[in-house]
């Protein structure tokens, strides 16, 4: 079951108390953030002087290497936007009392928490941001990824939701330029020095190429999803952006590499302010057909550092051949200079420290978008139906919890609750629609029926062949000679048909079986692990069950635990033969080791000894024509 919470609700960890903390614009409702991965929740110390978060993993993404991968992350926690790095992972063995009371919380991981909105909301919310603004955010997060990508590290998610923007956070505490931007959501992070994550989400809507694959976790992973997201914000200044933004993200994930007029509109806003030169290197990334023909990140770095600081100022019209001419006259000795100068105008971009009214010209504030007063929801009742909708959510009563969830969307709430609801509702309904496919995987030969015939005809003339002509043949000709007139004659045909019957079964069971396998090969390797992972959990549920009832009222009770327990191991064998493709001489060999494993290992605490003479019985096994008698 998901974590359930309230707001408030006390969580000891690591000896330090922490209370779950209110949603800022729905009061009595914990603030939670929905993730592709799972949910992150504020945490609050006691005396409220400092906040942590909480990252809640969905149930079938809870992995015990989540411990490993905190502690290899954690030493990247001190570059610049990548904060998020610093966490400790809740294990039986530092949170025993803590898991005890929460076993939800099992593998979850504390982090610092991040103040600010994601660079999703700026878009929804169509926050109207100055020249400077939109200049510096680009530069902030240029910079992270280019150190990143000297040291051989990438994000391999990078989105909208995945970059927070601390320099828009509302208040009068100075965000360090350094923090201006920061990313989250870094389970997927790639070095050289880590191991393949089992989960790879293949990019995000909006940002993932076409070529997106679960190959793009390397170094060059970020590059697409970067340049679109540097344009986003070059962009963002400009009425073009919030007019002709799809939504989550200015593009609509179906656009992507296509030649659209929202591409054409970007281009067009972005070149009169920023230059041909940075215009040149999203066209290189837009038509690229891989990661390695998109620009690097160094170089988005060289062509903003050439940016005239003079079109920052929002009076000035800027035509392209002004923004042209300055640069080319630009000294060698100044353009050395001028990446320092860009961070220290960049810093001025989202300081509220006060300056003289003839310094840098102060950034107007972004002001985030509340609900007004006449379209204010009833906040009490959003609570009440949000505690419903968990409700409903934790017992497995998923139509209701998602017709819940779209009645607090009704009371009209603020953007950011509201988002969270929808990924919420998408999530819910993902799950039905897996549920609904594992209904129809039960009606195999519906399914069969409409997608397999034109292969099952060639596999009957494969395995078949003449055979089964002559076997038509044959029994229309006994139906055509008429009836037998001996008992004798009559035996022999019975047993001939008998015989022919036999052979016919056992090729019918050959050619299901072709076809379950061609099948199965069709199926996208993502496809086949999700179907896998279902049918393992349906059957530990089972296998779980079984292990409640007492064994003295049912006597075969051991033989249905080996059953079901035979047919989880079959879904893993299965699943290895058809993603692998693997032949009968290696699944057998694969059996005869599993035979041999499992037993060793269960008598290895209890009686060694039994091994020795196991393996004596056993060892025949391994050698060519197996155990002889």
């Amino acid at each position: 079951m998901a974590f359930q919470t309230d707001v408030h609700a006390k969580l000891t960890i690591d000896g330090e108390t922490y209370a779950i903390g209110e949603h800022p614009f729905a009061p009595g409702i914990p603030y939670g953030q929905e993730g592709r991965q799972g949910t992150v929740y504020l945490l609050e110390s006691t005396d409220t002087s400092h906040k942590k978060a909480i990252k809640v993993f969905r149930s079938k993404l809870i992995n015990p290497s989540t411990v490993h991968l905190s502690s290899q992350i954690s030493k990247f926690a001190a570059m610049n936007g990548l904060a998020a790095c610093e966490r400790a992972t809740i294990t039986p063995h530092n949170n025993p009392e803590l898991l005890a009371k929460e076993p939800d919380l099992l593998y979850a991981v504390l982090m610092p928490w991040i103040e600010g909105p994601t660079w999703m909301d700026m878009i929804l919310n169509k926050q109207p941001i100055t020249r400077r603004q939109s200049y510096t955010a680009a530069y902030a997060l240029v910079e992270i990824l280019v150190t990143m990508e000297q040291r051989g590290l990438a994000h391999c998610d990078l989105s909208g939701p995945n970059v927070m923007m601390p320099m828009f956070t509302e208040g009068r505490n100075p965000v360090k330029s350094s923090n201006f931007v920061q990313l989250i959501d870094l389970e997927q992070l790639f070095s050289v020095q880590f191991e393949r994550p089992e989960y790879l989400p293949a990019g995000s809507p909006g940002y993932a190429p076409k070529y997106a694959s679960a190959q793009m976790w390397n170094a060059q992973g970020d590059r697409f999803a970067g340049a679109v997201l540097i344009m986003e914000m070059l962009a963002a200044c400009t009425g073009t952006f919030t007019q002709h933004a799809w939504g989550e993200s200015y593009f609509d994930p179906g656009e992507l590499q296509t030649h659209c007029d929202r591409y054409d509109k970007l281009v067009q806003a972005v070149k009169p302010l920023w230059g041909a030169g940075v215009t040149s290197l999203m066209q290189r990334a837009w038509e690229s057909d891989e990661l390695g023909h998109c620009p690097t990140f160094g170089e988005w770095m060289l062509e903003l550092s050439k940016i005239d600081q003079s079109v920052l100022r929002e009076d000035v019209t800027v035509s392209m051949q002004k923004r042209e001419e300055p640069r080319a006259a630009l000294p060698r000795r100044e353009e050395q200079t001028m990446a320092p100068l860009v961070r220290q105008e960049a810093a001025a971009a989202a300081a509220p420290a006060a300056r003289p009214a003839a310094a840098l010209p102060k950034p107007e504030p972004a002001q985030p978008v509340r609900p007004t007063a006449t379209s204010k929801p009833d906040q009490n009742g959003s609570a009440k139906l949000m505690r419903k909708a968990r409700d409903y959510e934790s017992k497995g009563n998923l139509p209701k919890a998602i017709e819940t969830y779209r009645s607090i969307l009704a009371l009209q709430p603020h953007e950011s609750v509201a988002k969270e609801i929808e990924i919420a509702i998408e999530s819910l309904q993902k799950q039905l629609s897996d549920q609904s496919k594992q209904k129809r995987k039960r009606s195999p030969g519906k399914l069969l029926g409409k997608l397999m015939k034109p292969l099952i005809a060639l596999v009957i003339v494969g395995v078949i062949g003449t055979g089964g002509y002559w076997a038509y043949n044959y029994f229309k000709g006994l139906a055509d000679a008429g009836p037998v007139q001996t008992k004798a004659q009559k035996q022999a045909v019975n047993a001939e048909i008998a015989q022919l019957k036999q052979e016919l079964a056992d090729r019918d069971k050959a050619i299901a079986l072709m076809s379950k396998e061609i099948e199965e090969l069709r199926k996208p390797i993502g496809q086949r692990s999700d179907e896998l992972v279902q049918k393992l959990l349906e059957q530990y549920s089972e296998i779980q069950k079984l292990a409640e009832k007492d064994s003295a009222q049912d006597q075969e009770l051991h033989e249905k635990v080996f059953a079901a327990t035979e047919t989880y191991m079959r879904y893993v064998n299965d699943y290895y033969k058809y993603a692998y493709n693997l032949d009968e001489y290696v699944q057998e060999q694969i059996d005869i080791v599993e035979h041999y494993y499992f037993p060793f290992i269960y008598n290895k605490n209890r009686n060694a000894q039994l091994n020795f003479k196991f393996y004596t019985d056993y060892k025949d096994h391994f050698l060519p024509g197996g155990p002889q008698s």
